[in-house]
């Protein structure tokens, strides 16, 4: 191969790799020298799911455990206890869909660190997320929640710190959505929908606390 044609294609591959979005990778924000950490939490914590026009889900305690899949994603699950609706001064008990309790709402996801819009430490949670049953009999509504993810902040550790917990902030926008809806140009947000209505956008308060076990580590920020 010529030296013309070797410069052109190390031109057109850099050209390329430099038009590729943006990805947390172990360059970016991280947890040094974290895979394979495992994590878990419990807390009396109010978490709030909101949407416009829908009644708010709130429950009033979680658990949560998972392990660091690389130094960047995490394998994450949760349950939210306490959970229920209030419709006219009544109410109801929400689970989601195949839970035996009747008050519990839980998933399985996968996590991202990220940067966020702010330039903040961040975290990126990816669907599925579940379908809720909110009431009984006559009285039970289906609630079914997609979206593209759910974008929160890493309160704690700070930026080039360490510490034995991490501690996630979800804060929504006071008009349903969440705080944070972007990442490297795309757009990620909840969705909400009662059964036999249209979607609309939704946002999840709530703060948790991740203790670390057996490890300190390094949450670094570039």
């Amino acid at each position: 191969m010529s030296k013309k044609i070797m410069l052109f294609a190390l031109v057109a591959i850099t050209a390329w790799v430099l038009s590729l979005p943006a990805i947390a990778t172990s360059q970016e924000i991280h947890l040094e020298s974290g895979t394979g950490t495992q994590f878990g939490g419990n807390a009396n914590s109010t978490t709030a799911l909101k949407a416009s026009g829908e009644p708010t889900i709130t429950c009033g305690t979680y658990f949560v455990e998972g392990e660091l899949t690389s130094e960047t994603t995490a394998k994450l699950g949760f349950d939210l206890y306490e959970c229920h609706i209030t419709i006219l001064g009544v109410t109801q008990h929400c689970h989601s869909s195949g839970s035996p309790l009747i008050n519990t709402i839980g998933s399985i996801n996968v996590a991202h660190l990220i940067t966020t819009s702010s330039g903040a430490p961040g975290i990126l949670v990816t669907p599925p997320f579940p379908t809720v049953i909110c009431g009984t009999g006559l009285a039970e509504r289906k609630i079914q929640i997609t979206g593209s993810g759910l974008i929160g902040t890493v309160t704690s550790p700070g930026c080039n710190t360490s510490n034995g917990s991490l501690t996630l902030s979800f804060k929504t926008n006071g008009s349903g959505g969440q705080e944070h809806v972007s990442y490297t140009g795309n757009t990620y947000d909840l969705l909400l929908a009662t059964e036999g209505g249209s979607d609309v956008t939704a946002g999840l308060e709530g703060e948790f606390t991740l203790s670390l076990v057996g490890k300190s580590l390094k949450l670094i920020c570039t």
